[in-house]
């Protein structure tokens, strides 16, 4: 009798039941907010063998790539070989190296508690101290996204989280997404959105955190991805020269800076609503803010001298100084580059 899989986990398959409910079956938690209706675009599973023997597509799945479904309408119609999915949804295990007993972190926050209120450095007031504020920092790589909550306090880490990015339907690779969002626009912003959304309240509960006490948020990823969180145009990313539209004002003398900042109810992020949400300095071209935040990371530029800095992703930097000159350069970090995801130089 052929199975629904996932993972390790089995079940028998049956013709009439949806990918959704063999979801349920396997204990497998699939998001959804809008009753099985394919509207909300949450529930995309990546069906990695036996598609044939699903329902074909509806007019709600028309924006997902080959390999993928909407779990609340692909219908189980035939039963003749296994149907194996995953959920794009995963949280992944992120290993940190302990940190020495006698570290403690320069502070500097962004926001302050003064007189009982939490107030920003551009005296923005965040309302009444609940708490100790807590920054949120993001990654958003083109495969993995990381989360942390610090205590802006303390300087205290208070969890790290990992989860696939859920834009793996538009494509394995920048260039694609890039050209997925051309014709679609806005359908990746979103379900970044949500899963992000996902995984903050799932901290905050685990946590005991209200919300509002998440009041200073720092977005890093690779020119594409950062300037895809924002809902910016990244068209221009994708043909020479290569350039993220803040890096073009910013050349242009139409900006100061490459940075992104909004407040997080402009974004539609579940933090508190007049935090700010910023946007990491690009390098150049492909080279973006998570290099950047390497560098300071590891205070390459202010211990001086040569070094060599790799950041191997699906988008990789390489960033090399002899002490005097910085060179930086991005690659494709997949096993099978297609011809639209060549390296780009900075």
């Amino acid at each position: 009798m052929p199975d629904v899989v996932h993972g390790s986990e089995r079940r028998p398959l049956v013709p009439g039941h949806l990918l959704f409910d063999d979801a349920a079956e396997l204990a497998v938690v699939v998001p959804a907010s809008c009753r099985r209706t394919g509207r909300c675009h949450e529930c995309v599973v990546e069906v990695r063998s036996g598609g044939d023997q699903l329902s074909p597509r509806t007019d709600e799945e028309l924006f997902l790539g080959a390999a993928f479904r909407l779990a609340c309408q692909a219908i189980v119609e035939r039963a003749e070989r296994d149907v194996e999915f995953v959920v794009l949804r995963r949280r992944l295990r992120i290993l940190l190296a302990p940190e020495a007993p006698d570290a403690a972190p320069e502070l500097d926050p962004a926001v302050r508690v003064a007189d009982g209120r939490m107030v920003a450095d551009d005296e923005t007031d965040l309302g009444p101290a609940i708490g100790s504020p807590v920054g949120v920092a993001i990654d958003i790589g083109t495969t993995t996204v990381v989360i942390e909550l610090v205590d802006l306090e303390s300087g205290a880490v208070l969890a790290v989280a990992a989860i696939e990015n859920p834009q793996r339907f538009g494509g394995s690779d920048v260039m694609t997404r890039i050209s997925y969002d051309t014709v679609l626009p806005g359908e990746l912003r979103q379900a970044l959105r949500r899963a992000l959304n996902h995984e903050l309240k799932r901290l905050c509960s685990e946590l005991g955190v209200d919300r509002r006490r998440l009041v200073d948020v720092l977005v890093v990823g690779n020119p594409t991805m950062r300037d895809l969180a924002f809902g910016l145009d990244v068209r221009p990313i994708g043909r020479l020269p290569y350039r993220s539209v803040t890096e073009t004002a910013w050349r242009d003398g139409e900006a100061g800076t490459t940075m992104v900042t909004r407040r997080a109810h402009e974004l539609g992020m579940l933090v508190n609503p007049r935090a700010r949400v910023t946007g990491g300095p690009l390098i150049a071209a492909h080279v973006g803010a998570d290099a950047a935040a390497d560098l300071v990371a590891v205070r390459a530029v202010e211990r001086g001298g040569s070094f060599l800095l790799v950041d191997i992703g699906t988008n990789s930097e390489i960033i090399v100084s002899d002490g005097h000159r910085v060179l930086a350069v991005s690659a494709t970090g997949c096993p099978a580059p297609t011809a639209r995801s060549r390296p780009f130089a900075s």
